[in-house]
């Protein structure tokens, strides 16, 4: 059990090293860091948006109210999760 969670452990960094390295060489100035140098397009843009709202939400966020409130937090992702998707 423990072995396949330390390999996807070890598969999962060097994955991200892997593009990181690969990937140091288009980024130029902060702006190429911080917004693609304007070239993510709608697709990009929605991606990182969506995942800072719905990955930081439900992490941090949902894990707190559901020990104040309950399962009933899952509604709160749910909901940001459908808006998210719709905007």
């Amino acid at each position: 059990m423990y072995r396949i969670l330390i390999i996807c452990i070890i598969i999962t960094l060097l994955i991200t090293g892997i593009i990181g390295y690969l990937s140091k060489s288009k980024v130029k100035t902060s702006k190429d860091f911080i917004s693609g140098g304007n070239k993510l397009g709608i697709m990009g843009v929605t991606s990182m948006l969506m995942g800072s709202i719905i990955g930081g939400a439900s992490t941090v966020g949902t894990a707190q109210m559901a020990y104040n409130r309950g399962i009933g937090a899952v509604w709160f992702i749910v909901g940001l999760s459908i808006a998210s998707i719709m905007l």
